[in-house]
């Protein structure tokens, strides 16, 4: 996403005014999973659902920079790799009926999920641009392999299905929601609202969100229990998008 001429100036001419300015630090959450950020004393603590202004809450960790925004970084080519062999070993597994090759995609994809997350916080490269890259790449993965998963064991249909109409739709939606706001990725929803972030992308959460259906439905062979658990996750989805709609109508503070 290509931010405004007006964003980026004021973006820009805040950060030289603090640079010239007197300031202390002060504690709020602004960090991964509650860590303190750097304030200036007296500028507001993160409130990005509210009425402050983009840059008001310049140098909180997860909001967004526009002078930083490209494509061309290391995680993000993580990210088109590992999509292409996951993508390539799905297709691969459902012509061939080879169901080895369902789990070698599922590995490739869930490992470098974790991998490119890693990356782009360690070397301190994690973009709007790069966020929205992992989420597409995520979603053409697992339906890759999920489709091909079905068509080698057809009684892993009903909950694949759900799982996949879930995470391809409704989950799209909700990810794709924090561009709404100046934030980084959805890993720093908690800025806006703490409840989604719990219900949607605490790294726990998020990690039973993408294998729980699954890994239940392979290890204990019920499609039934593992149409259950897709369910309940349809379900806790499908809140998170009716709050997520009250928030977007400023019906939460």
């Amino acid at each position: 996403m290509r931010p405004s001429a007006g964003y980026a100036q004021r973006f820009g001419d805040t950060m030289r005014a603090r640079r010239g300015a007197r300031t202390k630090t002060a504690k709020t959450r602004g960090r991964d999973h509650g860590e303190p950020a750097e304030l200036p004393v007296g500028m507001p603590a993160p409130n990005l659902g509210g009425p402050h202004p983009v840059w008001a809450t310049a140098g909180v960790r997860g909001v967004a920079d526009p002078a930083v925004e490209r494509y061309p970084t290391v995680p993000n080519v993580v990210t088109a790799v590992r999509t292409v062999i996951a993508v390539a070993l799905g297709v691969w597994a459902a012509t061939s009926g080879a169901w080895e090759l369902v789990v070698a995609g599922y590995a490739v994809y869930w490992l470098g999920d974790i991998l490119d997350g890693y990356l782009a916080r360690r070397l301190h490269q994690e973009t709007r641009i790069g966020a929205v890259a992992d989420i597409g790449g995520d979603r053409l993965s697992t339906a890759t392999v999920g489709i091909a998963l079905m068509i080698i064991l057809p009684w892993t249909i009903l909950p694949v299905a759900v799982f996949l109409i879930q995470f391809l739709v409704v989950d799209l939606m909700l990810s794709l929601g924090f561009l709404r706001w100046p934030l980084l990725s959805p890993n720093y929803f908690y800025l806006v609202d703490p409840v989604l972030y719990r219900w949607n992308w605490w790294p726990p959460v998020k990690a039973l969100n993408t294998t729980s259906v699954v890994l239940v439905t392979a290890l204990t062979g019920s499609a039934s229990l593992g149409a259950a658990v897709a369910m309940v996750g349809l379900a806790v989805k499908l809140i998170s998008l009716l709050r997520l709609r009250w928030l977007l109508l400023g019906r939460l503070r």
